[in-house]
């Protein structure tokens, strides 16, 4: 399992607002999906800009859900998915849900008046997620490591979000648990094939 970074966030640092509102604390990015360092800082930039004093908090709110309708988050959320290969949009449940091989990734939500995006980042980074006052635990599936962006908790960062989904993707489309078994199928295979005997020459 990749240590893919570490993001320390300390009182000493001005960009993660005043010491004891909760700013001190060391989020692990580790044994995810996200390959690429592009993706990886989306996501730590996301979670840093999340420590700014009020972020989350209801009168803190950048977005009147009048002025960021959710047709306008859809489409947006639409065209991140949609670019990943074998992805396809459906309904589950009432809501728009994006799927790879009929396996859900993405989900854009409406729960107790609150919109949200739901994605799975798997139970090893679930609790960083949910340190963030953005985020709060998908309800029914949350024991599966999803999480749910709140739309309207702050302004919203689309390469975050993109990264979220291709992590979400990647969950989904290739668990560790069949990339084992299909890495030991290929293995086995290989070893047959390397064990048969080639015909003598002649002899068919």
């Amino acid at each position: 399992m990749a240590l893919l970074g570490v993001v320390r966030y300390t009182s000493a640092d001005p960009s993660m607002g005043a010491p004891g509102t909760g700013a001190s604390r060391i989020a692990i990015i580790a044994g995810s999906k996200w390959n690429s360092q592009e993706e990886l800082s989306a996501i730590r930039d996301g979670l840093r800009a999340s420590h700014a004093p009020g972020v989350g908090t209801p009168e803190a709110n950048c977005y009147h859900p009048r002025m960021i309708t959710e047709e306008a988050v859809l489409k947006k959320l639409r065209k991140a998915c949609l670019r990943l290969p074998e992805a396809t949009e459906t309904v589950t449940f009432g809501h728009p849900a994006f799927q790879v091989r009929k396996k859900t990734f993405a989900v854009l939500e409406e729960y107790k008046g609150e919109l949200g995006i739901c994605v799975k980042v798997g139970t090893l980074l679930q609790d960083v997620f949910l340190k963030d006052a953005r985020f709060f635990r998908t309800p029914y599936i949350g024991k599966y490591g999803w999480v749910t962006l709140r739309v309207h908790a702050a302004r919203l960062n689309w390469k975050e979000i993109a990264a979220l989904v291709k992590g979400s993707y990647d969950e989904v489309a290739d668990p560790p648990g069949f990339r084992k078994a299909r890495g030991a199928a290929r293995q086995g295979k290989s070893m047959r094939n390397r064990g048969r005997k080639s015909p003598a020459p002649g002899r068919r």
